[in-house]
Formats: structure tokens, sequence, C-alpha cells
């Protein structure tokens, strides 16, 4: 519920899939590319949190990669 498809990829540890969604490497990501990476999931959690979450290490390197921020807020 509320995943999208970065989430669902994450979830699954599907690497080539979030190279796909979140097209070419950038150190400073665009802002959609931003909002993709920082989107959360009705329980609060994003595309990072769900890969760690589900043990995909080379998800979360991807992530990070594309600038995933790893600081976690409750807001």
């Amino acid at each position: 519920a509320g995943h999208t498809p970065l989430h669902a990829a994450a979830l699954a540890g599907q690497t080539r899939c979030i190279a796909a969604l979140l097209g070419p490497r950038n150190k400073d990501p665009p802002a959609e590319k931003a909002r993709a990476l920082s989107a959360r999931d009705a329980q609060g959690c994003d595309a990072l949190m769900l890969a760690v979450r589900g043990g995909h290490a080379a998800v979360v390197q991807e992530l990070l990669q594309r600038g995933a921020d790893v600081r976690f807020s409750i807001d």
C-alpha cells in the first residue's frame, strides 16, 4: 500500500530495475529523482529503508550512489 515502483524494486532486490527507473547516475540528482528517492510509503519508509530491511546490499549501494539520503527523520 502506497508503494512506488522504486519501492517495489527495492523490496524485491531488483538493482537493474532501480537503475532503469532512476536513469543515469549523478552526484546531485535532479529534483524528480530526489523526490523519487525520498518518497515514503504508508509506514514512512523510503526505498533505501526498504532495501536495508530486506537485506538487499546491492540495492542499498545503488540507491546510495544515486543520492539516497541516509538520514532518517520522523515527520
